[in-house]
């Protein structure tokens, strides 16, 4: 049996060099450690020849996927440094939030420490509107970026599925990466929408307070208060388009619209 089966190699190998397209050899990238003739995951220049021996092939494939890991995880850490910020940033809004609903219940204090409680919230309210306001000046743009990319790799998988004769293979890795572009913004404008929605309940969250029995000063400061956080808050990628669900849902629209047209046109 061992015998029949050390046969099966020259005949892998004759096979192997058959394939002259990218196309072909690409189909035998993940075969390569079942195949006589060996690949790389990419393509690459390297100072030595990878062909002499077998762990010359191996040590540089295992350093392209571990590299490659490394760079997925780097460009993951990339993409939710955003989300993360303003879901931070909406958990300390909602705090302030139940901060100011547990003034109403703290009857027993008096007039000069709710006053001065409530200055302490008024100056976290400034803080987290500060940092938003970095954000606004750094991560806006990144997020504009990343929709003007997401809107340039689905136009250009549409086309390239109309276009070109696909394999199922290559229609597969298209659509996950179709995927991947989308689920890239979609948290962005998710936590984004979060953070608009606590900043416009927030003005009312400070007129609930029982603020009919409360001293002129800290009547004055509530409504001082309530003048300043009338206003939403909401990341603009590029100071041009508002980071929001609205937004994620049109470029979904834009991609179907386009879709449509690539259909229309490839029956024509």
């Amino acid at each position: 049996m061992r015998r029949e089966i050390i046969q099966i190699r020259p005949i892998l190998e004759k096979l192997d060099n058959h394939s002259t397209t990218e196309t072909q050899r690409s189909v035998m990238t993940t075969m390569a450690a079942l195949s006589g003739r060996q690949h790389l995951v990419y393509p690459v220049w390297l100072p030595y020849d990878w062909h002499v021996s077998p762990f010359r092939f191996w040590i540089t494939w295992l350093y392209q996927c571990v590299a490659y890991f490394f760079l997925c995880f780097q460009q993951a850490s990339n993409d939710v440094i955003g989300p993360i910020y303003l879901n931070v940033l909406d958990a300390h809004l909602r705090i302030i939030m139940q901060r100011v609903e547990d003034i109403s219940n703290n009857s027993w204090k008096s007039d000069s420490d709710m006053r001065n409680e409530f200055v302490g919230i008024i100056e976290d309210h400034r803080l987290i509107m500060k940092v938003f306001d970095i954000l606004q000046g750094t991560v806006s743009y990144t997020i504009f970026l990343q929709f003007i990319g997401t809107s340039l790799v689905i136009c250009m998988i549409i086309l390239e599925y109309f276009v070109y004769n696909l394999t199922a293979t290559e229609t597969l890795t298209g659509m996950l990466f179709l995927l991947a572009e989308i689920f890239q913004i979609a948290p962005c404008c998710y936590y984004s929408n979060q953070f608009m929605s606590s900043t416009d309940s927030f003005v009312n969250s400070i007129y609930s307070l029982n603020w009919t029995g409360q001293s002129i000063k800290f009547k004055k400061l509530m409504i001082l208060f309530m003048i300043f956080t009338q206003r939403s808050k909401v990341i603009i990628a590029g100071k041009v388009i508002p980071v929001t669900l609205a937004t994620f849902a049109s470029i979904l629209k834009i991609s179907y619209s386009l879709f449509t047209v690539a259909s229309n046109f490839s029956k024509k």
